[in-house]
């Protein structure tokens, strides 16, 4: 597929287009929202997504909508739109984007029994590094202290 958007949360997150590297936003709590939406795979509430990544005196919602504008500049290409959101929801449309977990969660035990040792190294590779979860749990941990460790 032309124009497809690549997202690998296995390990660093890594967004794509046609295999070419985009830049990440430099804020962790933007980055860690993308990897979230990616994963999770359906609308998101905005109030459960600004108390688990900015639980915070500050304006939380406009957190919000400047992480989702970011995002947005870096899915949505060429008239399509990978991040859907309205006043209520937000989330990547899981229909459009090449996610690295769910290729992986879609594997069933026998269908890897059959894979050859080059597709199982391939396979093995995805997995560098420490799941994203762990960077949103810290994220949810600090915000509920008060504090940004991000």
């Amino acid at each position: 597929m032309r124009n497809q958007l690549q997202i690998k949360v296995l390990g660093e997150l890594k967004v794509a287009r046609d295999g070419k590297a985009l830049p990440l936003p430099a804020s962790k709590k933007t980055r860690a929202l993308l990897g979230y939406l990616a994963v999770v795979g359906r609308p998101v509430r905005r109030d459960h997504l600004c108390e688990m990544f900015w639980k915070v005196p500050d304006d939380p919602r406009a957190s919000l909508r400047w992480s989702l504008h970011k995002i947005r500049r870096i899915t949505n290409a060429d008239g399509q739109e990978c991040l859907v959101a309205d006043n209520d929801r937000a989330f990547l449309d899981p229909h459009i984007i090449d996610l690295d977990f769910l290729r992986v969660c879609q594997l069933r035990s026998s269908a890897v029994a059959m894979l050859d040792t080059v597709a199982l190294e391939e396979l093995a590779g995805m997995f560098a590094g420490q799941f994203l979860t762990i960077c949103v749990c810290r994220i949810a941990r600090s915000s509920k202290h008060g504090a940004s460790t991000m």
